[in-house]
């Protein structure tokens, strides 16, 4: 049904519709005179009524159609403002005039600040000359020009679109259409992409590849074929399967052309002639290119192979001339634990001919057929099976010790065949190793008999060395009360009287010599209380251990300049005789070796206890040495200090660590153990008096 369109209606046409509408109402022309004035009047009045009617319909057709209008006007902007291209209207300087909401979606930027906008801002200064270009192109001619570019959108990654433009009827300006191509790029990208992959794998094989026709001719191959046959790819393009193949004819290539067509895909082996004449053997695999009428391959150089294969069979020959010599028995297992074969050995220690040998059970040839399949099935679990003991019976009831070794073999796809084992006979071996056996028995015990006896003698040394330990405290303490009680009281008076002898002859000459004799008498003195201190302090026992070595540290200070620093957070506990003595003496000759070799005016002395140990620790910061060596280098030299130290701390019971680095000093540690025996002692013999 047609639409009805509203147009503007003329004044003198709508008076005219109003008359003859008028006209139709009335019968006949009206009289003359008043009465017709009236009726003249009336008539006006209702012409003018009819107009207002008629123009009152008319405006409410207009307002329809208007109506219609703004809802057409919606959609169509609708349609415009949200469609899946750009629109834009351009004037011929380049200047955005109008664009729809997908144009600012693609450039990520609001409608209302793209307008006024020069258009070629909107992509890279690369692209500038191209729209430009591409503008100018436009206004030039009205045909539909188009151009591709990628545009810039704000915080992203460029858009790749398709431009198409044409003038408007004025010629001022254009209307352009920007189409969305990202993902179009992004695939032919990606096809590219895999035909370059596709190129790179195509030439880098080392396998030969070539594409051919349905007439067997060249469409394409890569550099490994033609670096096997000679030819370069562009000779190969001009030649077929035909000018290569060095066994079938041209009805044979045809054959097998439409044998791989029926089929799909074709293995063979084959030999094709080479440039320089010579042949070569090939195993060929061609398949039909799905959708197309062609035919792909992949050829391999299996001469080696054949060769190799060759050389294999007169090894294979070799090899087996070797099993047979063999005097073991050698066997081939499959995975179920079948015999696949034997050799001559084999049938000798069973006594069962080769050929009832072969698919038999492996297991029922030993005393103990359980173990046996539990040893096939460790050693394809793990591979191999190490010196396996087991015992082989004979068909006349004979048994054969033997120790079986097993490893797997495999096919070239790596898959599991079977076992191949071998069995040494060890039945004289195991013989012997219970001769052995004995005899390692009888040694044992007499080196526990040994052991023993050296146990009882360490103990007695042990004892014994304690015994010389006290033995010699009490001889030094024996001499150093001598020598202070006698020779030093002797001296004492000897000086006292050569003073009143010199003081008498004051005025003699022999008063001087008297004063020398007196000076060097008291020197003498002072020596021997030195030595007696030395040999015998009597601080050990009167203030015990500890006292007594920070004591020790001040006579090595005054008598040999090395300051030792000493420090002691060890609680007081009762010790023997034999223990203080011992760890005097020991830490005395350190700090002389400290002294004697070290080349520095400073150490540390240290010692602390824990429950059950009494520790000492010497450190310097000189020289040192190369420890795993110094007390052999001491020992060579004939200095026994170090060893001696070691020898006397060991006999206590307790440990010597010694460390040192070269340029980096010395430390050594002494840990003697305490003992309840021990403090016993030293708290009945002393009644504490050197409490450590």
């Amino acid at each position: 049904m047609g639409k009805k369109t509203f147009q503007p209606i003329d004044n003198h046409d709508l008076r005219r519709w109003a008359e003859e509408s008028l006209e139709a109402k009335v019968d006949s022309a009206h009289p003359g005179g008043p009465v017709e004035e009236q009726l003249r009047l009336l008539h006006e009045l209702q012409v003018h009524k009819i107009e207002l009617e008629m123009q009152n319909a008319e405006l409410h057709l207009a307002i329809d159609e208007w109506n219609k209008t703004e809802r057409l006007l919606g959609k169509f902007t609708d349609l415009y403002d949200f469609a899946p291209v750009g629109y834009l209207v351009l004037t011929r300087k380049g200047e955005i005039i109008s664009l729809n909401f997908t144009c600012a979606n693609f450039i990520g930027i609001e409608r209302s600040e793209l307008v006024h906008r020069q258009f070629h801002t909107l992509f890279s200064e690369n692209d500038f000359p191209l729209i430009n270009t591409f503008l100018d192109s436009v206004f030039e001619s009205p045909d539909k020009k188009s151009c591709e570019a990628s545009l810039l959108k704000k915080g992203d990654l460029p858009l790749f679109v398709r431009m198409e433009a044409t003038t408007t009827e004025t010629g001022n300006e254009c209307r352009l259409v920007l189409i969305d191509i990202t993902k179009r790029k992004q695939a032919e990208e990606l096809l590219k992409n895999s035909e370059d992959q596709y190129r790179t794998i195509l030439h880098t094989l080392l396998d030969g590849f070539w594409v051919v026709d349905m007439q067997g001719r060249f469409i394409d191959v890569n550099e490994s074929y033609c670096n096997l046959i000679g030819y370069n790819r562009n000779e190969l393009r001009g030649m077929s399967i035909q000018n290569v193949e060095a066994i079938e004819d041209k009805n044979e290539i045809e054959n097998h052309i439409q044998q791989i067509i029926s089929q799909g895909s074709h293995r063979f082996e084959s030999q094709h002639r080479c440039k320089n004449g010579h042949i070569v053997d090939l195993e060929i695999c061609v398949s039909k290119i799905p959708n197309t009428d062609r035919l792909c391959a992949s050829l391999r150089d299996i001469t080696n192979r054949n060769r190799t294969e060759q050389a294999l069979k007169s090894v294979s020959n070799y090899t087996r001339s070797l099993i047979e010599a063999s005097l073991d028995p050698l066997v081939a297992i499959s995975t179920d634990g079948r015999i696949t074969d034997v050799n001559e050995a084999s049938v000798e220690v069973t006594g069962v001919p080769k050929e009832q040998l072969i698919g038999s059970d492996y297991s029922l040839y030993f005393t103990e057929p359980e173990n046996v399949k539990k040893g096939i099935r460790q050693a394809l679990s793990e591979g191999a099976l190490r010196d396996y003991p087991l015992t082989i019976r004979h068909v006349s009831g004979r048994l054969t010790d033997v120790l079986c070794n097993a490893s797997y073999y495999k096919d070239e796809r790596g898959n599991t065949q079977g076992l191949f084992a071998a069995a040494r006979d060890v039945t004289e071996f195991k013989k012997a190793q219970e001769l052995l056996k004995k005899a390692h028995e009888e040694l044992e015990s007499r080196v526990a008999e040994r052991t023993a006896s050296l146990a009882l003698a360490n103990e007695q040394m042990k004892k014994t060395s304690f015994a010389l330990v006290r033995a010699e405290e009490h001889e030094r303490e024996r001499i150093a009360r001598e020598l202070h009680d006698q020779v030093g009281q002797s001296l004492l008076l000897a000086k006292m009287k050569l003073d009143a002898l010199a003081d008498r002859l004051a005025a003699d000459p022999l008063c001087s010599l008297a004063e020398e004799v007196s000076t060097l008498i008291e020197s003498t003195i002072h020596d021997i209380r030195s030595l007696t201190f030395r040999t015998r302090p009597p601080i050990l026992d009167t203030s015990g251990i500890v006292t007594a070595l920070e004591w020790l540290c001040s006579s090595i200070s005054s008598d040999y300049h090395l300051q030792v620093d000493f420090s002691s957070d060890c609680q007081p506990k009762p010790l023997s005789v034999e223990l203080r003595y011992s760890l005097y003496q020991a830490v005395r000759e350190l700090l002389l070796n400290v002294v004697k070799h070290a080349k520095v005016e400073r150490a540390q002395l240290s010692i602390e206890c824990d429950p059950h140990t009494f520790i000492v620790h010497v450190i310097d910061q000189g020289v040192g040495f190369d420890h795993p060596d110094a007390l052999m280098k001491h020992i060579t030299r004939g200095s026994y200090g170090l060893y001696n130290v070691q020898q006397r701390i060991e006999q206590m019971g307790g440990r010597f660590a010694i460390e040192s680095t070269p340029g980096r000093g010395t430390s050594v540690t002494l840990m003697v153990p305490f003992s309840e025996r021990e403090s016993d002692r030293g708290s009945n013999e002393n009644n504490h008096p050197a409490c450590g």
